[in-house]
Order: C-alpha cells, then sequence, then structure tokens
C-alpha cells in the first residue's frame, strides 16, 4: 500500500515523501520488508531509497514502491504554473506606456482603458489571451515608409513580464537607456527589433 497515490509537484527541485505499507497474507504490517524505490522517468521525477521523489523537470513518472513480488504505484505530475496572464499582462503595458511617455504617442487608441487588450493599438494577442506582438511602427502607404509610434524613454523592468510575447517591433521610434536586463525572460520571443532607437546592452537569458 503506497500512499499517496498521486502527487503534484510544481517546480523543479521541489519534493515529497512517499510511505509504502507490506501487509502479509493476514493483513498484518510487516515492519522490516525492505521497500525499493524506482522511478520510469528520472529525467521528470527522481526518487531515493527513502521515497522522497524530487522534481526534474516538467512531465510525468511513475514511481514504484517493490517488496519481492508485489509492488504498488504512485502517478508523478511536474508542472510549473503558468506564468503571465491578462493581469499580469495588463500591468506590464501599463508601466510600458508610462515609462515611454505614453500620452505623446502618435496612436495610443484604447491604452489605460478597459478594453481587451487586442483593442490596444499595436497590441497582438493569441487565442487563449496573453500578449503575443507589440508593434509600435506603422508603414504610412501614402509616405511609403515606416512611421514611428513616438515611443520614446527606456523600456521599464516590468516588459520581461510579458511571459508570451514573441514579436517586438520598435523600428524608428525612440528609445534610450540600457535594456533591461529582465528581457532575458522572455523565452518565446523569436523577433525583436531595436533599429533606429538609442537602446544598448546585451540581452542575457534571466
Amino acid at each position: 500500500m503506497v500512499s499517496p497515490v498521486e502527487v503534484r509537484l510544481d517546480a523543479p527541485g521541489s519534493t515529497a515523501r512517499l510511505t509504502a505499507q507490506v501487509l502479509d497474507r493476514n493483513e498484518q504490517r510487516m515492519t522490516e520488508a525492505a521497500v525499493a524505490w524506482s522511478s520510469n522517468s528520472a529525467v521528470v521525477a527522481a526518487v531515493n531509497s527513502t521515497g522522497l521523489v524530487t522534481a526534474v523537470a516538467d512531465g510525468t513518472a511513475t514511481v514504484t514502491a517493490t517488496v519481492g513480488g508485489a509492488s504498488g504505484t504512485v502517478a508523478v505530475t511536474v508542472a510549473r504554473p503558468r506564468t503571465g496572464g491578462a493581469a499580469t499582462d495588463r500591468a506590464a503595458l501599463l508601466a510600458f506606456f508610462n515609462a515611454t511617455d505614453g500620452p505623446n504617442w502618435v496612436n495610443n487608441e484604447n491604452w489605460l482603458t478597459d478594453a481587451p487588450l487586442e483593442d490596444w493599438v499595436g497590441v497582438a494577442t493569441n487565442a487563449e489571451g496573453p500578449v503575443v506582438g507589440l508593434e509600435m511602427a506603422y508603414w504610412d502607404w501614402d509616405a511609403e515608409q515606416w512611421v514611428s509610434n513616438n515611443v520614446s524613454g527606456p523600456l521599464p523592468p516590468e516588459f520581461g513580464e510579458l511571459s508570451s510575447l514573441e514579436r517586438v517591433w520598435f523600428y524608428k521610434n525612440n528609445l534610450s537607456g540600457p535594456i533591461p536586463r529582465e528581457l532575458g525572460k522572455l523565452t518565446q520571443l523569436t523577433s525583436l527589433d531595436f533599429d533606429a532607437n538609442d537602446s544598448s546592452g546585451p540581452i542575457r537569458p534571466n
């Protein structure tokens, strides 16, 4: 008899203690029985000889307690909680607006309103709601050139909270100052354009 029968761990390094009771044919506890613990996926969840499970990476694993020909199993799930969300993204965009002179942008339609984030000019979201794109430059078909939205000032650290962000277009704006190290948190980012701005500095994993 293994307890608990199911374990959920929320981060690599987190642990849970499993226990096993070995009963004889008369359902009497065998206190001297040696239990062997094993995991079918140690790259997800490892278990030591005392039944301590340690999360390694997201995924699922089955931990087995074995005594002779008898065994019991525990289902282990490792799943880090999702970061971000509408409230977090909205707060990050508000910080971005306030730090980059949002009231004087060329176009700030729906910013600072209760409108859905996808209705804020320049903001793109995916079907689940998180912000995936931010475009602060526009193609003027009459002039046949890119036009800045007059985004100026430094990027705030809160920009790094846009955890689902995939693409950013700051071409020909007036951003300045160091690029915040928090941009290294944007692990989904595949396209980032700072061309014709005054921002500088490396972007390192955070």
